[in-house]
């Protein structure tokens, strides 16, 4: 497994926002992926110098997760803040995948002399919230927001 900053052709990630979008089905939220608008958003992460986009590859160079990340001036503050926008991993891979994929955005917080990255997780996509925060806090992050939704 191997992460990397994406430079190539956007829709060679169709399959795994597929993967995606037919595990958020169904969700409680009533949130919906939408392929196509997806990719459209993860390609403006790619040509933005505050953007990036990370790919998880597996053995065989297929994509099997990826995570979208920004960086930004905190809006109280001074610190250039990272921040995960949003991340997939294939049910298969997590685990050590995640983790590449955490500390490849950490990586790349640090390049962009970040002083902060902040990550979120909810259960739109999947089951994995309780287990994805005690991730979260083994790597050394602390509880930082609680956010909530309504369908209007």
């Amino acid at each position: 497994m191997r992460v990397d900053i994406f430079t190539d052709d956007i829709n060679i990630l169709k399959p795994i926002i597929l993967e995606w979008q037919k595990e958020a089905s169904g969700s409680e939220f009533n949130l919906s992926i939408d392929a196509d608008c997806h990719l459209n958003d993860l390609q403006s992460l790619i040509t933005n110098p505050d953007t990036s986009l990370l790919v998880l590859y597996d053995d065989d160079n297929k994509p099997i997760g990826y995570m979208g990340v920004m960086a930004y001036q905190s809006p109280v503050g001074k610190e250039i803040v990272a921040q995960e926008r949003y991340y997939y991993v294939s049910p298969s891979n997590r685990g050590f995948g995640s983790i590449r994929l955490i500390k490849a955005a950490m990586a790349w917080a640090a390049a962009k002399n970040c002083s902060h990255i902040q990550f979120s997780v909810n259960r739109m996509a999947s089951n994995m919230h309780d287990r994805t925060c005690q991730l979260y806090a083994m790597l050394g992050m602390k509880h930082f927001e609680t956010s909530f939704i309504k369908e209007l």
